[in-house]
């Protein structure tokens, strides 16, 4: 046991282990609120776009988003294939 801890200890993908210097946490921190900002200006001009959207299309996208799940869920591969067949995009080998 006291092998095992101290190996998980010296690990450096740990986080507890790693150090970091303030640039390269204040670098990550920038590139983090820039992607936080993009994805609420993607979904400002997403909302902005369906917005102006007449209601003949939204109900167009509506039945079509409920067609697609329907036709899609023959193409979902099986929870047993998923686990057993995780190399094999179609679930045949």
């Amino acid at each position: 046991m006291l092998l095992l801890a101290g190996s998980l200890l010296m690990c450096e993908s740990c986080i507890f282990g790693r150090r970091e210097s303030k640039q390269v946490r204040q670098a990550d921190k920038a590139v983090d609120q820039m992607a936080k900002e993009n994805q609420a200006e993607f979904n400002e001009a997403l909302k902005h776009h369906m917005d102006s959207q007449s209601e003949q299309t939204k109900k167009q996208m509506k039945k079509m988003k409920r067609l697609q799940k329907k036709q899609n869920k023959v193409r979902k591969r099986s929870l047993w294939d998923r686990i057993f067949h995780k190399n094999c995009p179609s679930g045949f080998q």
